[in-house]
């Protein structure tokens, strides 16, 4: 069924297929989300429901989710702060703060990240379709500089193929993108 601006009701906690449009019936974002247990599980048996933790993250994947404390959030805040970093322009000044080497890489790759606080970060891998194929989360309990290694899998574990991929990193005040290539 469609429903032009503010609905009523919830959505099933059985699964649901989404889809928003613009004016002109244009998809702008759709979702489907499931009972799978890769799902955050709350939703399921409370009266919490599901929020994208960041509108960066791939919302066709489970763990782009978490669950909220509240019933719902259309018209409200949601619970997980999603301010979003404005991005780094000077390329100088993201030196400082990411590097990442070997690029092109075959085995593994060293993503340093400089937080000058305590801060979470996250490094999120997309291959060339635009697709999140692996995130990571460092949890910072001090400043420095963290180092996170990717050897080329999947969140599944699975071999990523050669190719193309964009490495996305956002921290509490920055945020950058890099390409890097991956050869074996």
């Amino acid at each position: 069924t469609n429903y032009i601006g503010n609905f009523n009701f919830g959505l099933s906690a059985d699964g649901e297929y989404i889809r928003l449009y613009d004016s002109t019936s244009n998809v702008m974002d759709s979702v489907f989300y499931g009972i799978e247990s890769r799902w955050p599980p709350e939703p399921y048996s409370t009266v919490a429901t599901l929020e994208l933790i960041d509108p960066y993250l791939d919302n066709s994947m489970p763990e782009s989710w978490t669950a909220a404390a509240s019933h719902g959030t259309p018209g409200m805040s949601n619970d997980t702060n999603v301010n979003v970093p404005k991005p780094v322009t000077n390329y100088d000044e993201m030196e400082g703060w990411l590097q990442m080497y070997p690029n092109p890489f075959s085995d593994e790759i060293n993503i340093r990240i400089r937080l000058d606080e305590r801060e979470a970060a996250r490094v999120l891998i997309y291959n060339i379709n635009g697709e999140a194929k692996r995130i990571f989360t460092v949890n910072a309990e001090d400043e420095g500089i963290k180092t996170v290694t990717w050897d080329g899998t999947d969140n599944n574990g699975n071999n990523m193929p050669d190719g193309l991929y964009l490495i996305r990193i956002v921290t509490g005040k920055n945020q950058a993108s890099r390409k890097i290539l991956l050869v074996r």
